[in-house]
């Protein structure tokens, strides 16, 4: 039962992580007393143009969006890869928003523009990529202990 506390606490975590990322976009939340909304009216509809869209507003959405893929790749995890996956996912969650939000956005490396959604998009698919590695890895090996050498 322990598991599923967890299991469905990272779901909560991950729209949490999305709501915060709606509000500094402003559109969802515009009607909201405490906004941070500059209104401008757009042919015969009130638009919302919040200053934190780029730096905070969408990476902060994308964010609960991958965060929010790779909680239901974990609900399919068993107990050992739950474990396993806990051991990279502590340390790689919380590094990979402080580079992103830290470090980006950056100058031009060659001719791309690097900036915190990227970087978030690329840290995001490298996390759901390794979730998915280590719950089919530890489906497959769920009863072949002598071959899994994570164990």
């Amino acid at each position: 039962m322990k598991n599923w506390k967890f299991k469905i606490f990272f779901l909560l975590f991950a729209g949490t992580i999305f709501l915060i990322g709606q509000y500094f976009h402003g559109d969802w939340f515009a009607d909201f007393p405490m906004n941070v909304c500059k209104y401008y009216m757009s042919s015969d509809e009130i638009r919302c143009l919040s200053p934190y869209d780029d730096t905070l507003g969408y990476p902060l959405i994308t964010a609960g969006q991958m965060l929010a893929i790779v909680g239901v790749i974990v609900l399919l995890a068993n107990e050992l890869g739950l474990r396993r996956w806990w051991r990279v996912g502590r340390w790689y969650i919380p590094i990979a928003a402080l580079l992103a939000f830290t470090i980006f956005p950056t100058s031009y490396l060659g001719v791309l523009p690097i900036d915190r959604e990227w970087a978030v998009h690329a840290f995001g698919y490298l996390l759901i990529l390794t979730t998915l590695v280590i719950v089919l890895w530890s489906w497959v090996f769920r009863n072949h202990d002598y071959l899994n050498p994570l164990s």
